[in-house]
This record gives structure tokens, C-alpha cells and sequence, in this order.
């Protein structure tokens, strides 16, 4: 045998290994931006219900280009609420200099406050659906 065969052998069997270490190290990163999101989305939660109390429920994404996107229903029908959680937001990601977007949906019309939970309330079974979304 000569050098040569040697260490393509060796190569040959470290090929598993450096596999294996890869595919280890690229879990781990996926594992620390996914407790990079959760530790963002945990802040942000904090900061709103610390100033407003519990209105809202941010869920924080990271984008693949790197941008942020929170996604929240609020209550459109009280509109300091929502500047408020605009501004919550905004401190929060413009405090690092990220990029954002934020997205907000109106909370269902149908829910109510109930000990500091959101609840939506049941509706009978004999009540006609509306067929058009009322807003208000």
C-alpha cells in the first residue's frame, strides 16, 4: 500500500463523521436564532402588557432576509390602544436598529375581557350567521 491509498481510506472514513459534526453545528444554530425569536416575542410581550396590560399578543418572526415581523390583533375600535402598540413596537426594534414590519389584523368583535383573558363568546346554535362580516 502506498501513502496515497492510505489517505484516501482515512478520508473515506472520516466522511461520516464530518457529516455527522455538521449536521450537529447547523441544529445548534437553528436552535439558537429560534431562542433568538422566542427571547424577542418574550420581550416584546413583557414591554406591552408591563405598560398596557394584557391587550395584545405579539408572535414575532425573523424573515430570511433578516427583517422582522410582528404579527398582532388589536382592538381597531380603540385607536390609542393600537398607537400605543405601534409605539411599544417601534421603541423595542428601532432601540437595535432593526428592520421590521408590522402587521396588524382587528381581534374578533365577538370576544371579551374575562378575569384578564380573551374569550371569544359562544353563540347559539338556532342564531342565523350573518352572511357579510358586520365591523364596526
Amino acid at each position: 500500500m502506498n501513502a496515497l491509498n492510505v489517505l484516501g481510506g482515512i478520508a473515506v472514513a472520516m466522511v461520516p463523521f464530518l457529516a455527522v459534526i455538521g449536521l450537529l453545528r447547523l441544529a445548534d444554530r437553528i436552535a439558537r436564532r429560534r431562542e433568538h425569536v422566542l427571547g424577542r416575542q418574550i420581550a416584546l410581550t413583557d414591554a406591552i402588557h408591563r405598560e398596557l396590560g394584557a391587550v395584545a399578543a405579539p408572535v414575532v418572526r425573523r424573515r430570511l432576509d433578516g427583517r422582522w415581523r410582528i404579527t398582532m390583533a388589536v382592538p381597531l375600535d380603540q385607536p390609542g390602544v393600537t398607537a400605543a402598540l405601534v409605539r411599544i413596537v417601534e421603541q423595542m426594534f428601532l432601540r437595535d436598529q432593526s428592520r421590521f414590519g408590522i402587521v396588524l389584523t382587528p381581534r374578533d368583535a365577538r370576544s371579551t375581557a374575562v378575569d384578564g383573558r380573551w374569550r371569544s363568546r359562544a353563540r347559539h346554535l338556532d342564531s342565523p350567521r350573518p352572511a357579510v362580516p358586520a365591523f364596526r
